[in-house]
């Protein structure tokens, strides 16, 4: 087994294995990442290796309940949720300094955090802490595939703890933000695991920004032993005592004034971590990519030893606080073994790593940011950026990315680079990657032929199909002959289908009974739903049979339920002995428990949706406090609203976001739109943005654009851009004038900046 980063082993101990971690009582808060605190001018004090007494709040006495229950033998996982700096890794270090003797803290802290995890987590021993300060560099970043891993690999070592012969203790801190997004139900469900981890199987509290009155008051008594205490008191504001003991406002005011060498490596730190990048950045990354921020007439001023003096700024420390980027020293020690050091990198101090993810998030940055990691990054950090870059529609830096990270081993990465030749109009190069893609089993070359048919071109797109039925998915020629159906080509999805059957898709069987029957020929529908059912579908003969037995012709109808049951389809019995007038119960004598209740379920469903515009009836204790369930409050929100409820639906958004889910601020928004409060609506939509959800400034956009406020939906739209939503590249192309629409059609498919502009690097 091998140990990589701050993972350790000591001697064997009662539970008979090799342990892994430090004792509590040996272990240090600052190796934990435990801020150290301001100092006070004059403290005489013994300063920032030393933390100040302890203020206890709301959040401190949930999760002491919770560390007291593990000492019982419960294991549990339990997240702190806030904002950075607002003291949420402090109260995970108070709580487990409360742990009796012979219990361990095991930090998996390394270049590859998710991979140091996931590389010991199978020695994890009972008694253990598994401090996992930050989760989402374990559960997040920088691949989401890595991600499921370690939330599989955590509920595994819980339940073999639950069963074995002692407790094991997850201790997690997120913010607001990456919290949100692990835990969100969305269509495709990336995060599943990683939700049911959190929320499932772990319990979580909210840690508030600020100390209330009762807070405050326990803060000024214990200031009378600590000078830091004392400061803090005096000069945070509006209650942010974490924040200032952190030094937040050090950090703050040394970005603001920082030299322009110093900002523009910030301001690259800020870009790449909130674009996906690990937190250790190599420096000859930072160095590359920061030329791209200077203006003309700053990057004309620069001395020699620009790099030397914006380092030194940054990493000065003052007060007691690291600065805003700092050198980290990779260990050389790999599982007891010597191995050699990487390089060192330099992490952002997270308070203002946060701070350029709020405050930068619409701003994309130049060429050199995206050119730089091409030497410097792995494979998943190249992807990830790569799906950046395409998001901001600066295409040619994503297929270099992408290049890098396919040529770095992420075959996934075929996909990606695929999709962005075809953007950029090299067909041939798109369907060379979309093969190797499916090769790897990514169906591309379906996504391919997708998206040409949308564009018009039939030609490139049945290529693509037939390209991917080559390839062993003959699915993706039923699809296309799906579109073309839909589109009235009758002769064109017919020929598609047959060919999709042809290459081994028997899906496309029932199209092909459909269409035969629908022109009349009954002949060639029984054929070929017989076929089906020969290939494993009986259930078309029994679809064939009920659209006869509509259509008054009962006596082939009977004939085919019949045909159905011989091939094996258990539902196809109750039909045709219902046709018969036979008793029902005759038909279940011999069909399972499965059977039974899908033909309750088939009769119970008309009678509660079939065009009575009903919706299913919300529980009496929901009704009562929406608040109780926001996700359900939100859900039945939409329903009353479908239903033309639109008071109830605003009542019920309303709840929802009284109940703290901040996604229904756009549903609510959309909603003042519909019925015609525009100012409300916009207002709304400011707030979602407040609350971090760049989407508002999409829908936003298109409110105005349809209010026939083009500047305003231009300025949106190049806002949301800029913030990585690509959808918006439609109001960018449709609210320009005719005479503008080639040069805008350039911009958006070629990458240039929004003004039309080539950024510096390009």
């Amino acid at each position: 087994m091998t140990i990589t980063g701050a993972a350790f082993l000591d001697g064997g101990d009662a539970w008979g294995g090799t342990r892994i971690g430090v004792p509590i009582a040996d272990a240090d808060p600052f190796e934990l990442e435990v801020h150290p605190a301001v100092a006070a001018p004059g403290d005489a004090s013994p300063g920032a290796r030393t933390l100040p007494p302890y203020v206890a709040r709301e959040h401190d006495r949930w999760l002491s309940g919770v560390v007291t229950e593990a000492v019982a033998g419960t294991c549990a996982m339990a997240t702190l949720v806030g904002d950075s700096s607002t003291g949420k890794t402090r109260a995970c270090w108070e709580a487990v300094t409360a742990l009796p003797e012979g219990w361990h803290v095991w930090h998996p802290l390394a270049a590859d955090p998710a991979r140091a995890l996931l590389d010991a987590v199978d020695v994890v021993g009972p008694r253990t802490v598994v401090w996992l300060n930050e989760a989402q560099r374990y559960l997040l970043e920088p691949a989401v595939g890595t991600g499921r891993e370690v939330a599989v690999a955590l509920r595994g070592l819980l339940s073999r703890a639950r069963s074995g012969s002692g407790p094991v203790l997850v201790l997690a801190t997120l913010w607001p933000e990456h919290w949100n997004t692990l835990t969100a139900h969305e269509d495709g469900d990336v995060y599943g695991l990683q939700r049911e981890l959190l929320t499932g199987v772990g319990v979580h509290k909210a840690v508030p920004r600020t100390f209330d009155t009762a807070d405050l008051a326990v803060l000024n008594g214990a200031g009378a032993h600590d000078a830091r205490l004392r400061l803090a008191a005096a000069h945070a504001s509006e209650g942010e005592i974490a924040q200032f003991l952190a030094g937040a406002p050090y950090l703050l005011a040394r970005y603001e004034h920082a030299s322009p060498g110093a900002r523009a490596l910030l301001q690259a730190a800020m870009d790449y971590r909130r674009m996906g990048h690990p937190p250790a950045l190599p420096l000859d990354l930072l160095a590359e990519a920061a030329e791209g921020y200077f203006t003309d007439r700053e990057w004309d001023a620069l001395g020699d030893d620009w790099l030397e003096q914006a380092l030194a700024y940054c990493a000065e420390t003052r007060h007691g606080v690291r600065g805003p980027l700092t050198r980290t020293r990779p260990r050389p020690t790999r599982g007891g073994r010597r191995k050699p050091a990487a390089q060192p990198g330099y992490v952002l101090a997270d308070y203002l790593e946060q701070h350029g993810r709020a405050t930068r998030r619409f701003s994309c940055p130049p060429a050199s940011f995206w050119d730089a990691p091409l030497g410097h990054a792995g494979g998943a950090v190249l992807r990830a950026l790569g799906f950046e870059a395409e998001t901001r529609l600066r295409l040619r830096h994503a297929a270099r990315c992408y290049q890098a990270a396919v040529d770095a081993g992420h075959s996934f990465a075929n996909h990606d680079l695929a999709r962005v030749r075809e953007a950029l109009g090299d067909h041939a190069e798109a369907e060379r990657w979309a093969c190797a893609a499916v090769a790897a089993g990514v169906p591309a070359l379906r996504v391919l032929a997708e998206g040409r048919e949308e564009r018009g071109d039939h030609a490139g797109a049945e290529r693509a199909a037939r390209l991917a039925a080559e390839n062993g998915d003959g699915m993706v020629l039923r699809r296309l002959g799906r579109l073309r159906e839909k589109a009235g080509r009758r002769d064109d999805a017919e020929r598609l289908y047959a060919a999709a059957a042809e290459a081994g898709d028997v899906n496309a069987l029932p199209a092909l009974v459909w269409m035969r029957e629908d022109v009349g020929d009954r002949d060639g529908a029984e054929r070929l739903a017989r076929s089906a059912a020969e290939r494993g579908l009986p259930d078309v003969l029994r679809a064939l049979a009920w659209s006869r037995e509509d259509a008054g012709d009962t006596g082939s109808a009977e004939l085919l339920y019949q045909a159905a049951v011989d091939a094996g389809d258990p539902y196809a019995a109750r039909h045709m002995l219902r046709l018969r007038g036979e008793p029902f119960a005759s038909a279940t004598d011999a069909a399972d428990d499965d059977v039974t209740a899908h033909a309750a379920a088939e009769t119970a469903w008309p009678t509660e949706f079939a065009g009575t515009g009903t919706y299913p009836s919300a529980p009496a204790t929901l009704l009562a406090d929406p608040t109780a369930d926001p996700f359900a409050a939100r859900v039945l929100a939409q329903m009353r609203e479908l239903a033309g409820e639109f008071g109830a639906a605003r009542r019920l958004y309303q709840a929802a976001v009284d109940a703290g889910d901040t996604d229904v601020l756009r549903d609510l928004a959309r909603l003042r739109e519909r019925v015609g409060d525009l100012g409300g609506a916009a207002r709304l939509y400011q707030s979602a943005l407040e609350a971090g959800h760049a989407g508002a400034l999409h829908d936003w956009a298109g409110m105005c654009e349809d209010a026939g406020d083009l500047d305003a939906a231009d300025r949106l739209a190049h806002a949301a851009l800029d913030g990585g939503d690509d959808g918006v590249a439609r109001y960018l192309v449709r609210i320009r004038n005719t005479a503008d629409a080639r040069h805008w059609e350039q911009v958006l498919r070629f990458g240039l900046d929004a003004d039309g502009t080539v950024s510096r690097g390009t």
